[in-house]
C-alpha cells in the first residue's frame, strides 16, 4: 500500500475509532463496572480523542457481554454469550459485536459488527460496510437480550503499555 493510500485508510480509520466514545462512556457507567475499570476511562477517552497523534502507543481494552455463569462451568448447546468489545493492541484495532453459540468454534460465531485494521501493515480488513451506530446501537439495547438464560453482565475497560 503506497503512503497515500495508507494516510486515506487511517484517516477512516481514526474516524471511526473516535465513534467509540459512546460506547467508552456507557461501558463507564454501567453499574456493573468495576471501579477501578471507572477510573481509566478518562486516559482511554484522552487516547480516542488525540488518536491521530497517540496512534498505536498504547493498548487499551472496552468490553460489554452477558452471559451465564453457570453455561461456563456447563455449557450446553445454544446461544451462550453476547459479546461488544474495541481494543487496540500491538498495532491492531478491533471492533466487535458478536453472538457465541456453544459448542464454540469459529462456526458458532455470530458477527452483528466486524472493524479491523493492522496499523503496522496498513491492512484493513473490513471496509466498513456496516457504520459504527450498528455497532453502539445493538449494545444500547442490551435488555432485549437479556434472558434468564443469559441474566450475567461482565465489563472490562483496561488500558496497558
Amino acid at each position: 500500500m503506497q503512503e497515500n493510500d495508507k494516510e486515506k485508510v487511517e484517516a477512516q480509520v481514526f474516524s471511526v475509532i473516535k465513534e467509540l466514545l459512546p460506547f467508552l462512556y456507557f461501558v463507564k457507567n454501567h453499574p456493573a463496572t468495576l471501579v477501578e475499570h471507572k477510573a481509566k476511562a478518562d486516559a482511554i477517552q484522552h487516547i480516542i480523542q488525540n488518536i491521530e497523534t497517540i496512534k498505536t502507543a498504547k493498548s487499551w481494552c472496552i468490553r460489554f457481554a452477558i452471559y451465564n455463569e453457570k453455561l461456563i462451568r456447563e455449557p450446553k448447546e445454544g446461544l451462550n454469550r453476547y459479546d461488544w468489545r474495541a481494543s487496540l493492541e500491538s498495532g491492531i484495532l478491533s471492533i466487535e459485536a458478536e453472538r457465541r453459540f456453544y459448542p464454540f468454534s469459529v462456526k458458532t460465531l455470530n458477527y452483528i459488527y466486524s472493524f479491523h485494521y493492522n496499523f503496522r501493515t496498513g491492512r484493513l480488513s473490513d471496509a466498513g460496510d456496516k457504520p459504527m451506530n450498528v455497532f453502539i446501537e445493538d449494545v444500547l439495547k442490551f435488555k432485549d437480550y437479556m434472558s434468564s438464560k443469559l441474566p450475567d453482565i461482565e465489563t472490562e475497560i483496561e488500558i496497558f503499555e
